[in-house]
């Protein structure tokens, strides 16, 4: 196995980090980004199976922050962070680890 293919292959099959990676084999991040690419190509099917059932994921990101409305006196929200994600709900072939 050439330099560049164990560089995709331990981002996709041990866990490694693409800056790892990069690091461990002496490439540049966006070389081994693109080798696990590759990988990844290699290794999944072209296409998955249709998913039957989609949930989103919603997760408060920090709190909210409030301010005062200088008219009305009522306390309105000036910030409320939240991080979404779609999140298929049976098995799924996936490159993102949240998933």
């Amino acid at each position: 196995m050439g330099n560049l293919s164990a560089a995709g292959a331990a981002v996709a099959d041990q866990g490694r980090t693409v800056v790892q990676a990069a690091r461990d084999h002496a490439l540049s991040w966006p070389v081994v980004a693109a080798a696990f690419t590759s990988h990844a190509r290699a290794v999944l099917p072209a296409q998955p199976e249709p998913m039957q059932m989609l949930g989103i994921d919603e997760i408060r990101r920090g709190r909210p922050r409030w301010i005062p409305d200088e008219v009305t006196g009522v306390w309105q929200t000036a910030v409320d962070r939240w991080h979404v994600t779609w999140a298929p709900r049976r098995p799924v072939i996936s490159l993102s680890p949240h998933l």
